[in-house]
């Protein structure tokens, strides 16, 4: 069964079943691709601020577990040996 409608002029390209129509889905394809532009413009900046960040959380975590003093071995004597 065919879901559109068999007059093509430009008022009747509307279909069956409330899918949109040809011109509808061609101005939010535009406005897709526009808010995609829109988004794109600020991701260099986001992924530095991402990247800095998850560095400073991965030093922080490394300066903690080397500072903590965290080990329960005994201390090391040199002169033992």
């Amino acid at each position: 069964m065919n879901d559109r409608i068999t007059d093509r002029s430009e008022n009747s390209m509307k279909t069956r079943h409330g899918k949109k129509t040809e011109p509808e889905q061609k101005k939010e394809l535009k406005a897709g691709s526009a808010a995609g532009r829109d988004d794109r413009k600020g991701s260099g900046k986001r992924f530095l601020l991402w990247t800095a960040g998850f560095y400073a959380m991965m030093m922080t975590l490394y300066l903690y577990f080397m500072l903590a003093n965290l080990s329960s071995a005994p201390k090391f004597v040199y002169t033992q040996f």
